[in-house]
């Protein structure tokens, strides 16, 4: 998950966790397909003296999800019965926790040393088990990841650029940062190809040269605003290129990365009013809102080198992407939103209109290799705003995607899939795609009485699905098929859910 062109340290409670298994799909407010997108278990964390918040979750061959956010204060948060993590900034410290396909939190780790803030917002999974943290950490003090395992950073009035890589068994094995730069960056998101390298997205301000490695650079384009930004690193931590935008005089941002089997990046996010922002040469894109926000997304490849450039080519309001996922054969699934109840188009003959007038209406759109839409889906009743913040794909070529939705009321995402929620507030939502773009199966809470969200998704081999998110309030929530989750705090409470 990730939201922000600099740091997003979510300020998100933990709790505790009733579960309880069951058979079919009893009490789904949902429509769909009955054998899918089942619950299966969830859990929630117990914060000590402050909170926590779950951003991103990445899962490995195995079924064990990985999740990163983070957690305030330097009490011992327990993420399960003899598993805590201890931070050392009073503020906000970066946290990482793995959990077995049961559910069981298997170890947790934050930060050993520093007193300034940091968080993750994004995470990725190698083939062997290696697990790649991204986000930032405020000041150019050391913070560190485990003994001998230290970033520092080189702007001392806000955020700076932070990956981390971990083994399986969470022993940290190198931090890196900016080695300078003259204002805020932070990453938002990481993808990992099949030789172990790490693409970091995210953004850094203002057009001051920015250092990621010896000889690696970038210097954006905006003077007074954010600068998309995405990193490649090799295995062992040295920064390999460094693009950003060299044309473009307002806000732009990366907020999600994928990476296919042939080592070609995507990634996407918005680009800021109806200006033309250059990506690479000869790889520019120019939006079409006047004064708002302009969905973006834009291929690489291995060497870093601008393939092309995608935005919306039609349309009367504003557009954004959150989140990318992309499957084996290349396609890049780009999931995020689009305001208003008028038609928006993003290739020739592939347009999608919202239900909404006036407000976010949840969209997906699928690009392949060559850049070219094949479809794009949005939300075909609704009576409120609705948002995609994360998107998966998995082995067989289902997509799933997940966020939010205002009101109780049904909203149809597709021929027979409607999800209805149980808070006339947000109601979390989920809701699976085919290769072609038909919508399968739509899940959202079956009860709750307040907020509760999507930040993040993974599929894995096995078939599963893990969301993470939270839910707000003490009360009890139930996700389907017999699961329910209850949190101590008045706030908002972490969750991670599996479903299969």
């Amino acid at each position: 998950m990730k939201l922000k062109a600099y740091l997003m340290i979510l300020m998100v409670s933990g709790a505790f966790v009733h579960c309880k298994s069951g058979g079919g799909d009893s009490g789904d407010a949902s429509s769909g397909s009955a054998a899918a997108g089942t619950a299966q278990w969830a859990r929630l964390p117990t914060p000590v003296s402050g909170t926590i918040s779950f951003s991103a979750v990445a899962s490995d061959s195995s079924g064990n999800a990985y999740v990163v956010g983070s957690q305030t204060g330097t009490g011992a948060h327990q993420y399960a019965t003899g598993v805590t993590a201890t931070g050392t900034a009073a503020g906000s410290n970066a946290v990482i926790v793995k959990y077995n396909s049961s559910g069981a939190a298997q170890w947790a780790r934050t930060t050993t040393a520093g007193t300034g803030g940091s968080a993750f917002a994004g995470i990725a999974v190698d083939s062997s088990g290696n697990i790649f943290a991204v986000g930032s950490q405020s000041g150019n003090a050391a913070t560190s990841y485990a003994a001998g395992i230290t970033a520092t950073g080189t702007y001392s009035l806000g955020n700076n650029v932070v990956i981390v890589k971990y083994n399986s068994a969470g022993d940290a094995q190198w931090a890196r940062t900016v080695t300078a730069g003259t204002n805020a960056s932070a990453y938002t998101s990481v993808a990992v190809d099949s030789s172990g390298n790490a693409y970091a997205a995210g953004s850094q301000n203002q057009n001051g040269v920015f250092t990621y490695a010896a000889g690696v650079s970038a210097t954006g384009s905006a003077a007074a605003a954010t600068n998309a930004v995405i990193v490649k690193y090799d295995t062992n931590g040295t920064a390999q290129w460094a693009k950003t935008v060299t044309a473009g005089s307002n806000n732009s941002v990366f907020n999600g990365v994928g990476v296919d089997s042939s080592g070609n990046v995507y990634a996407a996010g918005s680009q800021s009013t109806n200006a033309t922002y250059t990506y690479d040469t000869g790889v520019s894109a120019t939006g079409l809102s006047i004064s708002g926000l302009n969905l973006v997304v834009v291929k690489y490849n291995s060497a870093g080198t601008g393939q092309w450039a995608r935005v919306a080519t039609a349309g009367s309001n504003q557009t954004a992407a959150n989140a990318v996922a992309v499957d084996s054969s290349g396609n890049a699934y780009v999931a995020g939103y689009q305001i208003g109840n008028t038609a928006f188009t993003y290739g020739t003959g592939i347009t999608a209109t919202a239900a909404v007038s006036g407000a976010m209406n949840s969209l997906l759109v699928k690009y392949d290799s060559t850049g070219t839409a094949q479809w794009a889906r949005t939300v075909t009743t609704a009576t409120a705003e609705s948002r995609f913040f994360a998107v998966a794909v998995n082995a067989s070529g289902r997509i799933t995607a997940g966020g939010n939705k205002l009101s109780e009321n049904a909203f149809t995402y597709g021929t027979g899939v409607t999800v209805t929620g149980t808070s006339f507030n947000y109601n979390m939502t989920l809701v699976q795609y085919d290769s072609a773009g038909t919508a399968q199966w739509g899940r959202s809470v079956t009860s709750g009485s307040n907020n509760s969200r999507v930040n993040g998704i993974s599929a894995d081999s096995p078939g599963n699905i893990y969301a993470v998110g939270f839910q707000n309030g003490t009360g009890s929530y139930s996700y389907g098929n017999g699961i329910s989750a209850a949190g101590p705090l008045g706030g908002d409470n972490p969750t991670i859910l599996q479903y299969r």
